[in-house]
């Protein structure tokens, strides 16, 4: 599911969203099924954000304020609640 801000997509194998820079949005996996995302980040940099959460968030829920801290460095705020695979 990707949430837009006012708009909510059920996207579909090979659907491919295109969003400016710093609008709010949301991916959510709502099947029971794995899901793979292809993100392509530009400018470059941003990606690091998503290789530091999975560190931390590798054995279940992270620490709130090591979340809040890997957020800060990336001017990123949150949507939604982080789940992780192990609480789903």
């Amino acid at each position: 599911m990707l949430d837009l801000g006012a708009k909510t997509i059920r996207a579909t194998a090979g659907y491919f969203p295109v969003h400016s820079t710093g609008a709010p949005h949301n991916i959510t996996n709502v099947s029971e099924k794995p899901a793979r995302v292809l993100m392509t980040v530009s400018p470059p940099g941003h990606e690091h954000y998503f290789e530091e959460l999975a560190k931390l968030a590798e054995h279940g829920s992270p620490d709130p304020n090591a979340l809040a801290a890997l957020r800060d460095r990336y001017d990123t705020d949150q949507l939604s609640t982080l789940t992780t695979r192990a609480e789903a």
